[in-house]
């Protein structure tokens, strides 16, 4: 069984409306609000014009699973922020590393980026330890970053990143 990416096509909106709009999908988008199709379509149309957004979907065994992207792609310092969304039925059984996999090398080999990025509540335990084991490290805490709607309470996000693989950062060797 083999998990595969491809750039994404307007058509692939009807796979993506199945799962765009479950609780635990818009607990990681800003606004905790219901997309409607037609707001799913306008976004999708900008992102596969764009030069900074990079879309792909996910297919297990040629069956739709999920999307990945790579967005707000900044040129000049070539780093773009990673995002990752499987359908249920695929979530829990690895696919996520895999993924994240994929895309890693579509970001590092071919888009030439230094630097990906993502950012994940502060309390999706789950999810940071899947960014954890495949490389990622915490940057930042965003203190009060999104306010959930419903509760009204404060919302946390961490920011990850990993860096090219073949890149060594001489940060660490700072004088202080």
């Amino acid at each position: 069984m083999a998990l595969t990416i491809r750039k994404t096509v307007f058509d692939d909106i009807h796979e993506i409306m199945q799962w765009v709009n479950e609780p635990e999908v818009l607990a990681t988008f800003a606004n905790f609000k219901t997309i409607s199709f037609e707001e799913e379509a306008a976004f999708l149309l900008q992102l596969l014009k764009s030069k900074t957004d990079f879309t792909f979907t996910l297919l297990y065994d040629n069956q739709y699973a999920g999307q990945v992207s790579l967005n707000k792609i900044y040129w000049a310092a070539r780093n773009g922020r990673m995002a990752l969304f499987l359908k249920k039925e695929f979530r829990g059984k690895g696919l996520g590393e895999k993924a994240i996999a994929l895309l890693l090398q579509k970001a590092f080999e071919e888009v030439a980026l230094h630097k990906v990025w993502l950012m994940v509540r502060e309390d999706n335990w789950k999810a940071r330890k899947l960014y954890e084991r495949v490389g990622f490290v915490p940057e930042a805490t965003l203190i009060d970053e999104y306010v959930h709607p419903q509760t009204q309470q404060f919302i946390n996000m961490i920011r990850m990143y990993q860096l090219r693989p073949d890149y060594t950062s001489s940060v660490s060797s700072f004088p202080l």
